[in-house]
């Protein structure tokens, strides 16, 4: 999923920067997404897999091991009752079960080899307890990077007031212990730093980006005529679509004509189970393609077709959630509608896409956006984004690992 790309990439430009990155992660595990060429990223280092007790572990051991080499999102996300019962059981998540085995695989890496630091990147937060008891017991050095909120973050449960407490005493902990601290927004580094009592010179802001050679091979749509609206990422409650469908549906009612040159791609895995219903209802099967879970290079050709690329977030969401996609939304150069709040991510749109709409979610202003969006055809000059793509953020790390 989207979260691996952070990571793989940084494992793949340090190199360029004097450091050699050692990976270790978990033995193959029950997922319902899987994309094998994201491991080109990766192809330069050494990859050390250790088991684990966790669930999604368990399941694939007891499913067999046998699991096709192929891309795909044929698998199913945890019943939501499944989800809740081990939210319950396990703080700060279930992943807590691959810690002793993350531990030992780690030392393995550090007693064989001249390691200098280790960064743990979250979610999962248990993660980051692998790095403080690295860093007590091998006396080695410790970056921790947050790619969400621990505590009060996005859609991270929490289901009673003893589940906070431990969450908050435990991110205190790394907090305080970690030599240094990287997150993935400026909002959510300010939130750490109140979080940790204020010590500022350890923390460090360095967001999600693009690599541009994702983005080097040429891509031709397919259709002239056809005017394309597209989504990428996954179908969840994250990024709730239904009053765009819903203002979909008015704008085509009001532009009748539309409906034969109008395209909507939903690329990415569908873990929201009410989204074809709603497709259905409306009676756009027609207009809406859901084109499933895809590898990271076809995605990347989807947004570079499209003519209009949506931006949905929920209303839920703190103040300082930036998606993923933000940054390779900017690296396709397209105009964007976002519907919902104005966080940071619209914020950082807003600064690099003069031509973006932001709405809330209302179906009667989405449906005149779109019309606002689609009766423009030239996308307006940007400033350069640079400053985001991968190896211009690696070097940013490097600074942090080499202080």
């Amino acid at each position: 999923m989207g979260g691996t790309q952070r990571s793989a990439k940084f494992v793949k430009y340090l190199p360029e920067f004097g450091w050699r990155p050692f990976v270790v992660t978990v033995k193959d595990v029950a997922y319902y997404a899987r994309d094998l060429s994201l491991l080109d990223d990766v192809a330069s280092a050494k990859v050390v897999r250790a088991g684990s007790l966790d669930p999604s572990r368990l399941l694939h051991l007891l499913a067999g091991r046998s699991r096709p080499a192929t891309v795909g999102g044929q698998g199913r996300k945890p019943a939501g009752w499944l989800t809740k019962v081990l939210n319950w059981g396990f703080v700060p998540d279930p992943k807590v079960l691959w810690l002793p085995f993350a531990y030992w695989g780690a030392v393995r890496v550090l007693k064989s080899q001249n390691i200098s630091c280790v960064l743990t990147t979250s979610p999962p937060h248990s993660i980051h307890l692998v790095g403080a008891l690295l860093r007590k017991f091998q006396k080695v050095r410790w970056v921790a990077d947050f790619r969400d909120g621990w505590t009060d973050g996005n859609f991270q449960p929490e289901p009673t007031a003893l589940h906070r407490w431990l969450n908050r005493t435990l991110e205190a902990r790394v907090l305080e212990e970690a030599d240094a601290v990287v997150a993935v927004s400026a909002g959510l580094t300010k939130k750490l730093t109140v979080h940790c009592g204020g010590c500022h010179n350890k923390f460090h802001t360095i967001t999600n980006g693009f690599d541009s050679a994702d983005f080097s091979s040429s891509v031709n749509k397919t259709s002239k005529t056809v005017v394309d609206i597209v989504y990428c990422g996954a179908l969840s409650n994250m990024a709730p679509l239904n009053a765009f469908l819903q203002g979909l549906k008015l704008f085509l009612e009001s532009h009748p004509a539309m409906q034969r040159c109008l395209r909507v791609r939903l690329v990415g895995a569908v873990l929201d189970s009410t989204i074809e219903g709603i497709i259905a209802s409306l009676s756009l099967q027609d207009v809406v393609e859901l084109t499933g879970y895809c590898d990271h290079r076809k995605a990347i050709e989807y947004l570079r077709m499209a003519d209009l690329l949506l931006y949905p977030v929920a209303d839920e969401a703190k103040g300082e959630f930036v998606p993923g996609k933000t940054f390779e939304y900017l690296a396709a150069g397209k105009r964007i509608l976002a519907i919902g709040p104005r966080v940071e991510g619209v914020k950082i749109l807003e600064e690099f896409v003069p031509d973006l709409v932001q709405v809330a979610h209302d179906p009667a202003l989405v449906a005149r956006s779109l019309e606002k969006c689609l009766s423009v055809k030239a996308v307006s000059p940007r400033p350069s984004v640079a400053q985001f793509e991968r190896r211009s953020l690696t070097g940013k790390l490097v600074q942090v690992l080499n202080g």
